[in-house]
């Protein structure tokens, strides 16, 4: 495992850990369809937190896994502030976690 891939590793772990202290890591899976949507981010079908979960974090962890050539680019973090915005938490810490990763992917 390359230094980008173990340090995106533990951005995501971060990201896990945070989403479940702020009590928005689920248990149960959306159905299928639901993660299967079109649109940027899923945001017809899943809350942005659950597109991080059930979306993001795997998807990066599997790229990881498989040692496949990472996105070219990231753009994530403006939409912490627009999806999240009206959650009822502070998102400091989330947008902080997604802004490494961001840098982290547009910086290879």
């Amino acid at each position: 495992m390359n230094s980008t891939h173990q340090k995106l590793k533990e951005i995501l772990f971060d990201l896990e850990a945070e989403l479940r202290q702020k009590n928005l890591w689920e248990k149960t899976k959306p159905p299928p369809e639901d993660l299967a949507d079109t649109q940027p981010f899923c945001i017809d079908t899943l809350k942005f937190e659950q597109w991080l979960q059930w979306v993001l974090i795997p998807k990066i962890n599997a790229i990881i896994a498989s040692n496949l050539p990472l996105p070219a680019n990231s753009h994530i973090k403006p939409m912490v502030d627009v999806l999240l915005k009206d959650g009822g938490f502070d998102t400091t810490n989330i947008h902080l976690i997604i802004s490494r990763f961001d840098t982290l992917i547009n910086s290879q």
